[in-house]
């Protein structure tokens, strides 16, 4: 199951605060494919009233999380963070992956 970090689950927080998305119960985070490329999927983040009925739909934390049922399965292992570097803020999707293990 896709996990989120608490920097994460605060600044989502903050922003669905702002937005007045709090009370809206078809509102959430959206996780999409944005792209695949010789290095693997790459996912993008939105909030917004986005869920469908084929959307595996997850509770983060307080969170209504909707996945398309068809991308669900590769993100089992995701987490969601927030990370501030230097002058850069944002959302990362970090997967682990099992490559060379025994």
């Amino acid at each position: 199951m896709v996990a989120i970090t608490k920097p994460a689950i605060n600044e989502l927080k903050t922003i669905i605060e702002a937005e007045n998305m709090a009370n809206c119960a078809d509102h959430g985070l959206r996780i999409y494919v944005t792209g695949i490329s010789d290095r693997g999927v790459t996912y993008g983040l939105e909030l917004g009233d986005f869920r469908h009925d084929r959307d595996v739909v997850l509770d983060l934390d307080g969170i209504n999380t909707f996945i398309d049922q068809k991308i669900e399965p590769s993100l089992r292992s995701a987490v969601i963070d927030f990370i501030e570097m230097g002058g850069s803020r944002g959302f990362v999707i970090n997967q682990s992956s099992c490559c060379g293990c025994s």
